[in-house]
């Protein structure tokens, strides 16, 4: 029976409604096991997620992202994992431009070195890119730190003076959004410490996602906005992408 054939509605309501109760009895043996209950909460984040991301998709447009060029740092919800795949929060590199337009950015995840890990028994598919991401973040953290708050004192003292204004509206708009930035700002900073010893490019993880997955940045006031990957990390991910894959489908071909 295909469910998406709208003469099939009421049998489609019966099998989400068993769905429903199957992932009640699901969510109740995950949550009372201890060794599972972290899998019942990122299952349930990614439900929230997922459902928030089907109602705002009719009006998403890109177009109130910035463009991304090759070497851009991001930060994404990956989502709920299957198997081996990366889930969850990460940063990741953009690994192909992407102008306003397009809905969707094709990335490599990045994750962070394990103070006790050996970098020299990494994974073949993992690439080792040293402290760079952990300094920019930080050096941007920083001045945003510094920054923000000025600006939100500027924006506060236009709204006293000007109270009746016909841009004060959107002042109180740009106000409420830096507000909420600086709340973002210091979660940022909790993540940062992660980044501290070093991070991973994950080469066997590369995927296209939808720009509604960002996390940061999204405008100019978000840590990530303007960031990239220097070209000598860049160079030695391009390297390591044809030893991997190139050189392999060259091989078959003989």
């Amino acid at each position: 029976m295909d469910l998406k054939n709208i003469e099939n509605k009421e049998h489609l309501k019966t099998k989400v409604a068993e769905m429903l109760s199957e992932y009640n009895d699901l969510f109740i043996k995950l949550i009372d096991d201890p060794s599972e209950y972290k899998r019942g909460a990122l299952l349930y984040y990614w439900l929230r997620d997922y459902k928030n991301y089907i109602k705002s998709e009719a009006d998403f447009s890109p177009n109130y992202y910035p463009s991304f060029k090759k070497g851009a740092l991001v930060n994404v919800n990956l989502g709920f994992n299957i198997g081996s795949e990366m889930g969850g929060l990460h940063y990741a590199l953009v690994i192909k431009d992407s102008n306003r337009k397009s809905p969707n950015l094709v990335i490599i995840p990045l994750t962070s070195l394990k103070p006790n890990k050996d970098i020299s028994r990494l994974r073949p598919t993992d690439l080792y890119l040293g402290e760079e991401l952990y300094y920019k973040i930080q050096g941007k953290f920083e001045a945003l730190k510094v920054s923000m708050p000025t600006e939100i004192e500027l924006l506060r003292a236009a709204i006293k003076s000007h109270p009746d204004n016909a841009e004060a509206e959107h002042i109180k708009q740009k106000l409420n959004d830096l507000e909420k930035k600086i709340i973002l700002l210091a979660k940022t900073k909790k993540k940062l410490s992660s980044l501290k010893h070093g991070s991973i490019c994950v080469l066997n993880q590369i995927r296209t996602i939808s720009k509604m997955r960002l996390i940061d940045p999204k405008d100019k006031y978000d840590v990530l906005y303007g960031l990239r990957l220097s070209n000598a990390n860049l160079t030695k991910i391009e390297n390591k992408i044809i030893e991997l894959y190139a050189n392999q489908e060259l091989d078959m071909r003989k």
